[in-house]
């Protein structure tokens, strides 16, 4: 029978490894189409912490990642499993200028990327976990939100 002193290292390690996903990490947030066909701007953010926005009028800004938004990102990439997801949640009818969304995961040498639109078919439940952390449909606690607002005060 195992000691609590010889499970403790084993409890400590599991628990680090589910809730940092492998590095290098970098994660992309991209949109098109719309009603001007362009999107509303694209959002990345690696595992430094660095955070890059592209505004829909291309206006770029960057910045690094508080500690509780890399934290955020770090538990939703280690609970992700993008090879598991298709490469589009797209429905059949995409008219009617929606946005499309564009997650792209890069974890050390693995890249996946997932498109859907804002009235897509089911999603698997990392990856809604992943963009809702990420901002994508304007959460208030998002982090391309957060970047957004501040990008859009520098231009003032």
């Amino acid at each position: 029978m195992l000691s609590m002193r010889a499970i403790f290292p084993i409890l400590i390690f599991v628990s680090c490894a589910a809730t940092h996903p492998p590095r290098p990490w970098r994660v992309e947030l991209a949109t098109a189409g719309g009603i001007a066909g362009k999107g509303t701007g694209q959002l990345s953010v690696d595992s430094a912490g660095h955070i890059e926005v592209r505004m829909m009028n291309d206006r770029q800004c960057t910045y690094q990642a508080t500690p509780d938004e890399l934290t955020r990102i770090e538990h939703a990439l280690a609970a992700a499993k993008p090879s598991a997801w298709r490469e589009s949640y797209l429905p059949e009818n995409i008219c009617c200028d929606r946005l499309e969304w564009t997650v792209t995961t890069t974890m050390k040498d693995e890249k996946h990327s997932s498109t859907w639109i804002d009235d897509s078919v089911p999603m698997p439940a990392d990856l809604k976990a992943l963009a809702t952390v990420l901002g994508a449909h304007g959460e208030e606690n998002g982090i391309r939100t957060r970047a957004i607002a501040a990008c859009a005060r520098e231009s003032r």
